[in-house]
């Protein structure tokens, strides 16, 4: 059997296809030879078009002259392989090229890639009255923490070209920040919408072109990092169900919990394996609030503080974050006069240390 393999990406013939049979859903491929290209790859309008499979790029052309133009004009070492009839169609001639040089698509070009006025924090106190709006950041994705406290976080704790890991990426802050500050960075998270809006917060040209892998992980089971293999972690993970990301879609999903108990165990379990890829002497942050049930205080943070401390972290700092994004009037003001009780405006941003 003729098999090429570029980088999880593989090259076949049709018969070879045929004969794996259900062992093909386990891998990606392009055909060579074969009229069912447009099985993977849609077919072209335009004179060329770009597609993507795990950092391999395919160009295809149904213009001979644009696809010889192309080819003479790349660098050598960037062609994986390329063809001048790849199938016919209604005497229609297809060309491509494989390459791990072109960019799926075309960068988004930000006129403000940076904070206007930023000044790295130095106590225990932080307060970003209003959130960054550099680069591609937002606030639509729920709970998602200030591009403030990530900066601060990268700054003060790794150096450019150190590899990060944020294991419940979430919007994507983390990834745009490390993207600006030339940061590698493996970003994950149990939810599929997370990583498509991960990627789409990308999307935009930088000065600097750091490698960021965004996957679909669970941050309980980081078997796909060996031991002590990562510079900083940085993770803002749900505050149990306070926020339900996936609306109970996906049971795995730590925003699912009610039961504070049941909670921490599962954010034990984060912790284990964060300690395991940290490297020693490095740093681990997170970010976390409390709660209140039956109007009585519930200190979560310190709960899962106690959890990070029991995976064998030291604690480095404990920095209290103003929430400035609660609404702190009519309704829930006076709730909480008739109630006798006091509105949480502050989060726990804990930074431990692998000792």
């Amino acid at each position: 059997m003729n098999v090429q393999r570029f980088d999880k990406l593989y090259t076949m013939s049709v018969d070879d296809f045929d004969a794996l049979g259900d062992d093909t859903n386990n891998l990606n491929f392009v055909f060579q030879g074969s009229s069912n290209w447009d099985m993977y790859f849609s077919n072209v309008d335009k004179n060329d078009n770009a597609d993507e499979i795990n950092n391999v790029f395919l160009l295809s052309f149904k213009d001979k002259n644009q696809f010889e133009k192309t080819l003479t004009s790349m660098p050598k070492d960037n062609v994986i392989d390329y063809s001048y009839e790849h199938y016919k169609e209604e005497g229609v001639n297809e060309y491509y090229i494989l390459t791990d040089m072109i960019e799926q698509k075309k960068k988004t070009k930000i006129k403000k890639l940076q904070p206007e006025e930023f000044e790295q924090e130095c106590t225990t106190v932080w307060s970003f009255r209003r959130r960054g709006n550099w680069a591609t950041h937002n606030s639509k994705y729920r709970g998602n923490w200030a591009p403030e406290v990530v900066r601060n976080l990268l700054l003060r704790y790794s150096k450019e070209k150190d590899c990060i890991l944020d294991p419940m990426i979430g919007g994507g802050t983390t990834a745009v920040e490390c993207k600006l500050l030339n940061r590698h960075l493996l970003a994950l998270d149990i939810n599929p919408n997370a990583i498509e809006l991960t990627k789409k917060a990308l999307e935009f040209e930088s000065e600097y072109s750091p490698k960021i892998r965004v996957e679909l992980n669970d941050a309980r089971d980081l078997s796909l990092l060996k031991d002590e293999s990562i510079d900083f972690i940085l993770n803002h993970p749900p505050y149990a169900d306070i926020i339900k990301y996936s609306e109970k879609q996906i049971e795995q999903d730590l925003s699912n919990i009610h039961d504070l108990e049941k909670f921490c165990d599962e954010m034990e379990k984060v912790a284990n394996e964060l300690y395991r890829v940290l490297k020693k002497d490095k740093y681990c942050a997170i970010l976390i609030g409390d709660t209140r049930r039956n109007k009585m205080y519930q200190p979560m943070a310190f709960m899962v503080m106690q959890r990070f401390l029991k995976a064998g972290f030291e604690l480095k700092e404990d920095i209290i974050k103003h929430q400035h994004n609660c609404k702190a009037t009519g309704f829930w003001v006076n709730k909480s006069k008739e109630a006798n009780f006091l509105l949480i405006m502050h989060e726990h941003l804990f930074v431990f240390k692998k000792c």
